[in-house]
Parts: structure tokens; C-alpha cells; sequence
């Protein structure tokens, strides 16, 4: 069983129970950007519906499960276990909507986009790879490989590793 509650500042919060777990997804959306993140505690199966509370840091969610209430404080996309309920009377609560299931999340396609480049460092995020001076980092290579692949450190053209000058911008490698 799956639960929304949408806290009006362009974020969503999805809660979930599966198996023992309870589930947050908290979704931020902002003009032209989107946070994502989720998070799951050991509370046991739920025996009710969970229940939000507004407090004037973000929200608490307290779930009421197998092993006993359990109380979590949102805020923003941070989540934490607190330790009991708070004192504090006058939140007060949110409306749930019960749905189907969690949408997949809008953050597994990324649009193309073009390599960013800071002074003699790059980073393509379309294959996941930066590259600063001679070092190289790329998503899913081994640890402990090297490659033997030399870039220009002003035009970022890859040269042979014997060249003493770019053959590209003339440089002069080091």
C-alpha cells in the first residue's frame, strides 16, 4: 500500500510499506530542477495508515506498525528517526492519499547534455566520465585498471602519450 501527501511547496512525499520496511520518497521540485530521494527504516508491517503531521521545520511521519509506533521527521529531502512522539500539540495533520503504486522516477533519464569544462577539468555525463589533467574516472571501470590515454590539458584533445606539444592547440604537455 502506497500513500501521497503533497506538503504544497512543490514537494511530494510517497510513503510505502514493504515487507518490514517503510519506504519515504521525497520528491523536490523547483523551477527548473528536481531533488529526489528515498530512505527506508525497519518498523515492522503497518497495522494502520501512517500519519503526517505539519511542524514548522517540514513534517513527522508517525507510523504505526508491528513493532510500535515509529516517528520520522522529514525536512526537506533529509529524513530522521526521532526517538518518540513530540510534544508539541498543535501540528497538525495532513491528508494521505492512498494510490496504486510509487511512479518510477523522473530522474532515471537524463536529457543529453553537452560536457562542462572548469579550467583543465571535464565532466560528460552522458558516459559518466571526468577527467582532470591525466586522471580519468568513469562510471562501472574497474578498480586498480589504468588507461593509457593522454588529454591535452587546455583543449582537452586526447594525445599520444611520447607527444610533448598538442597536436591540436599546440600546447606544450608536461
Amino acid at each position: 500500500m502506497t500513500y501521497l501527501c503533497e506538503l504544497g511547496t512543490g514537494q511530494t512525499v510517497y510513503l510505502e510499506n514493504r515487507d518490514n520496511l517503510t519506504i519515504i520518497t521525497t520528491v523536490s521540485r523547483g523551477f527548473g530542477q528536481q531533488q529526489e530521494s528515498s530512505i527506508s527504516f525497519n518498523t515492522g508491517q503497518w497495522i494502520a495508515p501512517p500519519e503526517v503531521y505539519q511542524t514548522p521545520h517540514g513534517v513527522i511521519l508517525k507510523s504505526i506498525a508491528t513493532q510500535g509506533n515509529h516517528y520520522i521527521e522529514i525536512q526537506e529531502i533529509s529524513h530522521c528517526l526521532i526517538p518518540n512522539h513530540p510534544t508539541n500539540n498543535n501540528y497538525h495533520q495532513i491528508p494521505l492519499r492512498q494510490i496504486t503504486d510509487v511512479p518510477p522516477s523522473s530522474m532515471t533519464s537524463t536529457p543529453s547534455m553537452q560536457p562542462i569544462k572548469m579550467g583543465n577539468m571535464r565532466m560528460n555525463l552522458n558516459q559518466m566520465e571526468m577527467r582532470m589533467g591525466n586522471m580519468i574516472l568513469q562510471m562501472g571501470a574497474s578498480i586498480g585498471t589504468t588507461t593509457k590515454q593522454r588529454f591535452c590539458n587546455n583543449c582537452d584533445a586526447k594525445v599520444h602519450l611520447e607527444d610533448r606539444f598538442c597536436s591540436s592547440c599546440g600546447h606544450g604537455l608536461s
